[in-house]
C-alpha cells in the first residue's frame, strides 16, 4: 500500500475543529470524517494526506499559520484517494473517506524523511 502523510496540530489533532479526531489516539487504527463527502479534496468530508513528506510540511504550514509549525505532529497514513489536487514539487494533496494512521512523526522527524535540516523553515 501507498504511504501518505498527514500533519496535525502539536496534541494530534487535526487542524479543522469541525473533523474531531485525535490521530494521535488512533495510532494503529482506522479513522473516518465525521460527515464523509467524497467531493474534493478540501471539503469538510475528506481527510487530507500529501504524497511526500515535504507536501506534510507543506500543508501543516498552511493550517498552522506559515513557519509556526514546528510544534505539529505528523503521521504516516494509507487509505485510497477519492479526490486528489497536484501542489508542484511537493507531490499532491489527497482526500480520503478513511484512513489507517500507521505511525506518528514529529517535525524534526518528518524533516528528515523531506531531505531537509532541522533547522530550516524553508519548504518550497
Amino acid at each position: 500500500m501507498t504511504d501518505y502523510y498527514l500533519p496535525a496540530k502539536s496534541d494530534g489533532t487535526d487542524f479543522r475543529q469541525d473533523i474531531g479526531i485525535n490521530y494521535h489516539e488512533h495510532v494503529g487504527e482506522t479513522v473516518q470524517p465525521p460527515y464523509p463527502n467524497p467531493v474534493g479534496v478540501f471539503n469538510d468530508g475528506t481527510l487530507r494526506a500529501t504524497s511526500t513528506p515535504k507536501g506534510a510540511l507543506w500543508l501543516a504550514a498552511i493550517f498552522a499559520n506559515i513557519y509556526h509549525f514546528s510544534d505539529c505532529k505528523f503521521y504516516r497514513v494509507t487509505g485510497t484517494p477519492v479526490a486528489t489536487l497536484e501542489i508542484g514539487d511537493l507531490g499532491y494533496v489527497h482526500g480520503f473517506m478513511s484512513l489507517y494512521i500507521a505511525q506518528e512523526y514529529t517535525t524534526a522527524e518528518i524533516k528528515s524523511l523531506a531531505g531537509m535540516p532541522n533547522n530550516s523553515n524553508e519548504i518550497w
